[in-house]
């Protein structure tokens, strides 16, 4: 026995890549439902790659209020993980990689774009495709409304301060929303818009949309120390991003394959019509199968049984008619026995 030693065993590099295929983007392309088996060969079909490559995974139907898309999770090789990730946004279908420590791993910083008014989600989704093409960058998405698509930060970009939603932490109960906003204020924030309170334990929480100092923007959080009364600290975070609930049902994935099958071939083939190895193929009921012959190589075909048993049953029955027509004085007709019966 031959041992190979482990250094000669190849080391492939994977890594997870989701896929989604949200509804209101896909429609633009197709002309009936949408299916596991279509994204794929759309996928493979802008990444100049094998649709075999992006068989199997996971996929399910998810559903966001009334949003719904397809989304599957297929584990690729980098080479072809990067070329998928490349082509996301085109054909209303969207890539991205998902690593093993994607918690705490540090992301890009992404800024999305917001829909004009009156715009409808075609026509946001082809600007956006356009500024795709401008950036050289893919698309990104995310679950939202008026801004779900965006990009990969940029060292030439802007930065566009918009008022966001923050939490101010540690206000005394007996405060009011006109002594909090004044507050805010004085400290440097600018338009901010009182969204909800929550009592936490013998202080509130207010819930604020509002643009942070220009001085300090780019911090995550902000403490003061307010000199009241009784003294006591504002502590102020971003807002955690609501969470969209989503509904899920499992579809069913295409079959793993290893062929050399290109985008327009692979829809057509169907494994499941075809026979397996061994397996006899159905004719249908007017079909006859033939049995391996003993003798010299010659298949012969088996008739129907002629056993005497068959014969002879029919002439009792037909001799029990004849003595019962007989006896009741029936007329026989033209009722002949045409074998000699036997005898009872």
């Amino acid at each position: 026995m031959t041992q190979v030693p482990r250094e000669k065993i190849p080391v492939v590099s994977k890594c997870t890549v989701r896929i989604m295929a949200p509804e209101g983007y896909r429609k633009v392309f197709l002309r009936k439902d949408d299916s596991p088996m279509q994204v794929i060969s759309d996928v493979a079909s802008q990444a100049e790659t094998q649709v075999s490559q992006l068989t199997g995974g996971t996929w399910s139907h998810q559903k966001f209020g009334n949003r719904k898309q397809l989304v599957g999770h297929l584990r690729l090789n980098d080479t072809t993980a990067n070329k998928v990730v490349a082509t996301s946004g085109k054909q209303g279908v969207f890539c991205t990689k998902i690593s093993k420590d994607s918690d705490t791993a540090p992301k890009p910083k992404v800024f999305w774009i917001t829909k004009l008014a009156d715009e409808d989600q075609e026509t946001y989704y082809r600007r956006c495709l356009t500024l795709g093409q401008t950036r050289k960058q893919h698309l990104i998405l995310r679950p939202g409304g008026g801004a779900d698509i965006g990009f990969v930060w940029q060292t030439q970009d802007q930065e566009i301060h918009k008022p966001k939603v923050y939490d101010f932490h540690g206000v005394p109960l007996g405060w009011d929303s006109s002594e909090i906003m004044s507050l805010v204020t004085d400290v440097g924030w600018s338009n901010p818009v009182v969204l909800s309170r929550k009592r936490k334990g013998q202080v509130s929480c207010w819930r604020i949309r509002s643009t942070p100092p220009m001085e300090k923007k780019d911090e995550g959080s902000w403490t003061y120390s307010v000199d009241d009364v009784v003294p006591w600290t504002l502590n102020v975070l971003l807002a955690p991003p609501k969470a969209a609930k989503a509904v899920s049902s499992w579809v069913q994935a295409p079959r793993r394959t290893f062929g050399q099958f290109s985008a327009e071939e692979f829809p057509v083939l169907d494994n499941a019509q075809k026979a397996k190895p061994g397996e006899k193929q159905d004719l249908g009921k007017g079909s006859q199968s033939k049995s391996k012959e003993k003798g010299k190589g010659e298949a012969s075909e088996r008739g129907r049984s002629r056993s005497p048993m068959r014969t002879q049953g029919k002439d009792v029955k037909q001799r029990m008619k004849i003595m019962k027509a007989k006896k009741t004085g029936r007329d026989l007709g033209k009722a002949t026995v045409t074998k000699p019966l036997m005898t009872v």
